[in-house]
């Protein structure tokens, strides 16, 4: 198995994990094969370890939590993956040892999954990362404790200001901006001249939310520019301003579906009902996780008079969940017809949603 850190963007471990998850058949996949994937995970195989958190088995977490002793690193950091993935804030506590693992792999993969979980009780655990011996551990728990938006952490990352990483600056300059650490404005200022065009654009990223007055136009302007986007687009889902919620409408046109699907995560973080129309439109992306997010914007924002034009849509999880809301049975699969995923693809999905892989159900009948 790869050896993978976790990265803004999670590219090669998106790469990587679709060549396991392309033979894989989710909807269906029948209690003998979870049997089957419990008993592999117990003699260490990762690709079973691996399934068992893609498909958030719960009963999967006493030998998940056996396998984060294992002798072998790997297994150790797919185990700490799969728990993330299960969410399980009770088997989170079975993590906090990793955080000392001798490899610096399952360090990052521990943090990775305290951010999946996403408790903030174990922030005290996880700032002494920020000095760990490796910089791309240093950069994950930057990473994560931005996610996890505690003040606790600001004074920890903002001594990673005077660093010589450049990329580690820029993680700590964006975890300051989604914490939302309004006194750090001044101190980041001047980063808006750094040679480094990651350390200018994560200042611009959090300045825009922390002073939206000040900097969202120039954010605004800089939008369109290529790789930026989707971390521009991760801040305005976080600047609550019509200019902002224009910007993220506009952006469902883009041609990457990373873009689109980053749009509408940061229509759902709007929370504003105007979205909902773009995001029934949503619902026939070629995208998998574009059409998925969109339908829990719409779960969100919704109402029964939207949930019943759902109940004939073209895409069955649209009329399952308008089923599911105003309980018309009717609608509902049955139990054993639920439509498999045979032909699945992926596609890239930004640091706040981790690891999520693109798949395209056949047509049901």
């Amino acid at each position: 198995m790869h050896r993978l850190g976790w990265r803004k963007i999670f590219m090669a471990e998106f790469y990587y994990n679709a060549a396991i998850y392309e033979m894989m058949s989710w909807a269906d996949t029948s209690e003998a094969e979870i049997e089957e994937f419990l008993r592999d995970a117990q003699d260490g195989d990762t690709e079973a370890i691996s399934a068992l958190g893609r498909l958030k088995i719960k009963k999967a977490i006493p030998v998940l939590i056996l396998s984060l002793k294992h002798k072998n690193a790997d297994v150790r950091m797919d185990a700490a993956n799969a728990i993330g993935e299960i969410g399980d804030a009770e088997a989170a506590n079975s993590l906090v040892p990793l955080l000392q693992d001798p490899d610096a792999d399952v360090r990052e993969y521990a943090l990775c999954a305290f951010a999946k979980i996403c408790e903030k009780r174990f922030v005290p655990d996880l700032i002494p990362l920020l000095n760990d011996p490796h910089q791309s551990v240093q950069r994950a728990a930057a990473e994560t404790l931005g996610i996890l938006e505690d003040a606790r952490a600001v004074s920890s990352l903002m001594l990673l200001l005077n660093d010589e990483s450049t990329w580690l600056i820029a993680a700590a300059i964006e975890a300051i901006g989604n914490i939302k650490a309004y006194d750090a404005v001044d101190s980041l200022i001047p980063f808006l001249q750094h040679k480094a065009q990651e350390v200018k654009s994560s200042a611009l990223y959090s300045l825009a939310i922390l002073d939206n007055d000040n900097y969202l136009d120039e954010l605004l302007s800089q939008l369109n520019q290529g790789e930026r986007m989707i971390q521009f687009l991760t801040a305005l889902g976080k600047v609550k301003v019509k200019s902002s919620f224009q910007a993220l409408l506009k952006a469902l046109n883009q041609e990457n579906p990373m873009v689109r699907y980053t749009a509408v995560r940061g229509l759902i973080e709007h929370n504003n009902v105007e979205a909902i129309p773009h995001l029934l439109e949503a619902l026939k992306d070629d995208s998998y996780s574009v059409r998925e997010n969109a339908l829990e914007g719409i779960e969100l924002m919704g109402n029964e008079q939207i949930f019943r034009t759902l109940l004939n849509h073209e895409y069955f999880r649209a009329r399952e969940l308008a089923a599911k809301k105003i309980n018309i049975k009717k609608y509902l699969p049955p139990k054993n017809n639920v439509p498999s995923y045979n032909e699945p693809s992926y596609i890239f999905r930004p640091t706040y949603h981790f690891n999520i892989i693109e798949r395209n159900p056949n047509q049901d009948d």
